[in-house]
């Protein structure tokens, strides 16, 4: 198994202002000052690119425009990454009839080090592909395609789904 390491500098107080407008724009998402503001903290967090792509990600899915100011607080706010992913994941749980489809899902893939197709996921997971579908593009900052198989992108998000997912010794 190969693995690069790529390491990304974190970026400065201008560029995240960029990204936030160029990420919310296609979008046509609004965000106030206040919003910005948030987005803007100076957080370890959310200086870290990938993570503040995840950030705004889970801002542009948010289903009501009230309460959006304190799930963005929430989130900024976050101790460490392990704590940052276990509320997007306790989000996303909200999300699902069935919270052990997400956490099936995410565990297959962390579990896997070279990925694993779609069509094998299906099978093993006995999720719909529907679920599938909601459940990969809900993940979509934190997996990635490679050569047909789907795997986890970095490894705050592999740390944070052993966590979360993987410590069950019956699993």
């Amino acid at each position: 198994l190969c693995r690069h390491t790529v390491t990304v500098s974190e970026m400065l107080l201008d560029q995240r202002l960029q990204l936030i407008d160029r990420y919310m724009t296609p979008y046509r998402k609004k965000l106030d000052e206040k919003q910005y503001s948030l987005l803007l903290t100076d957080s370890p967090l959310i200086r870290n690119t990938h993570l503040l792509a995840t950030v705004l990600d889970e801002v542009r899915r948010y289903g009501s425009y009230e309460g959006l100011d304190d799930f963005i607080l929430d989130l900024v706010t976050s101790e460490d990454s392990l704590k940052f992913y276990n509320k997007i994941f306790d989000n996303q749980q909200a999300m699902f009839d069935n919270a052990d489809e997400l956490a099936n899902v995410l565990s297959l893939i962390a579990l896997s080090e070279q990925g694993l197709p779609e069509a094998d996921l299906l099978a093993i997971s006995g999720v719909t592909r529907l679920k599938l579908s909601q459940i990969l593009i809900s993940n979509q900052q934190n997996l990635s395609m490679r050569n047909g198989r789907l795997m986890v992108s970095h490894q705050i998000f592999l740390d944070a789904l052993e966590d979360r997912y993987l410590q069950d010794e019956d699993f």
